[in-house]
């Protein structure tokens, strides 16, 4: 792909429980790309399938990955999701 032109992206509009396609202006949510490992937000973000979130802060956004690993140790001990 042209790294020049916006990649598509689509984004949940929460009224109608749609898509929405490409860029929606005023929503400031960030996301974590784990395909570059750099938090991005606006029209240029890699597509969905690389990236984690939304999230509301490039903060949070930037600890991504922790939040993941953290999230998926909790499932691991969860006993009511243990499969043993």
């Amino acid at each position: 792909t042209d790294p020049q032109q916006p990649r598509t992206t689509y984004a949940a509009d929460l009224k109608s429980g749609s898509l929405v396609r490409g860029y929606v202006p005023g929503m400031s949510d960030f996301w974590f790309c784990v395909k570059h490992h750099t938090v991005e937000t606006g029209e240029n973000v890699c597509p969905s399938i690389d990236r984690l979130g939304p999230y509301p802060t490039r903060e949070d956004a930037q600890h991504a990955l922790e939040k993941a690993e953290q999230r998926n140790e909790d499932w691991d001990n969860d006993p009511k999701w243990n499969d043993d």
